[in-house]
């Protein structure tokens, strides 16, 4: 892994470290033993989903009260029955925090929640030392529906329109904000880059964070993206993506990357600093409202565009999961469901 993945991947674990001094200690064994086979940003969002868990605990149940929830034993945690975390889900939906902010799940966050206590029910109910947990409550709860919604992405005269758009706002800032022109003026090749990235290979925002310069190879037309888990693969580019990212080295990184060394970041904020993905997504955020007002395009949907174009051009499912990195062919199904060309030969093989 680069140092920037290392790093990254480090900020979790201490983070995740903090949670679980204040869970119950028989949470530990559990932990221990997913970390092998679970990225560090999942067992974060575990350890925060059980903290919620057992904070709902500590308030619903009348022998936890004025108790901290460090407290609560392994023989609590094995009382609950599937009405428990029925209610638990229910209380999810909408609460108010530890520091008064409320908080709201919806389907996705749900599931995730009650997928966090399957997983760790069964592992103390699979283990013959854990007597006491003789059973999994969170299997008998039904998942919460999921309702499908479409896809937004941009069709590729919408993304010849945006990609003009960004390259050209030099003159719309010249018309209605010329105060924000010279900051767009030291960024405008970075911001096409990215975006022209993104758009040409369907690289997730946080791995286009995580490139550094020696990740570019322009022989190849190719850049070594690291992939969820750490999984390394090589991902080609076309002309505009290399016409784009040289561009971008060669006027704007330049003089902001005083060391040249292979690790340093590809994309550098006006700090000097490797650019991060809030600033990625609030850039693209910026001109999308103003390019593409009708549709409610982020940083993420670019890539949605980019898997929707590989399909439709390509019609090969198992290309388009192999660019995107997804690690199940379910997860890339979605693209090949919402074919809007594909739709529209239906009519086609309708004879009556």
């Amino acid at each position: 892994m680069s140092n920037y993945h290392l790093d990254s991947s480090m900020k979790y674990v201490n983070m995740t470290r903090d949670v679980l001094e204040e869970l119950p200690k028989f949470l530990q064994d559990y932990f221990r033993a997913i970390a092998p086979r679970t990225e560090a940003r999942t067992r974060y969002a575990y350890a925060t989903d059980l903290k919620n868990f057992m904070e709902f605990l500590q308030h619903s149940n009348p022998e936890l009260h004025g108790k901290a929830i460090a407290e609560i034993t392994l023989d609590q945690f094995a009382s609950m029955e599937a009405s428990d975390i029925e209610e638990y889900l229910e209380y999810a939906t909408l609460y108010q925090d530890d520091r008064s902010m409320v908080r709201q799940n919806r389907e996705s966050g749900l599931s995730r929640k009650l997928s966090c206590l399957r997983s760790v029910y069964k592992y103390y109910v699979s283990h013959k030392e854990y007597p006491q947990v003789k059973y999994n409550p969170a299997e008998a709860v039904l998942m919460p529906k999921h309702h499908k919604k479409d896809i937004i992405f941009m069709d590729s005269e919408e993304i010849r329109d945006f990609l003009t758009y960004v390259s050209n706002y030099e003159k719309v800032l010249e018309k209605e904000n010329p105060h924000k022109l010279a900051y767009y003026k030291k960024t405008k090749y970075r911001d096409i880059a990215i975006i022209t990235l993104i758009l040409g290979t369907g690289i997730r925002v946080s791995e286009c964070v995580g490139l550094n310069i020696k990740d570019v190879d322009f022989r190849r037309r190719s850049i070594i993206v690291t992939r969820k888990g750490g999984k390394v693969q090589n991902l080609y580019f076309n002309e505009d993506v290399e016409t784009a990212l040289q561009e971008y080295i060669e006027i704007e990184r330049a003089p902001l990357a005083e060391k040249a060394e292979d690790d340093s970041p590809l994309f550098y904020s006006m700090q000097k600093k490797r650019l991060g993905v809030k600033s990625i997504e609030n850039m693209v955020k910026k001109y999308a409202e103003e390019a593409i007002p009708l549709k409610k395009i982020t940083a993420h949907k670019l890539r949605a565009s980019y898997a929707t174009e590989l399909y439709e051009n390509s019609g090969d499912l198992y290309l388009t999961a192999e660019a995107l990195g997804h690690s199940s062919m379910n997860t890339t199904k979605v693209y090949a469901n919402m074919s809007e060309s594909r739709r529209r030969l239906a009519p086609k093989y309708i004879k009556h």
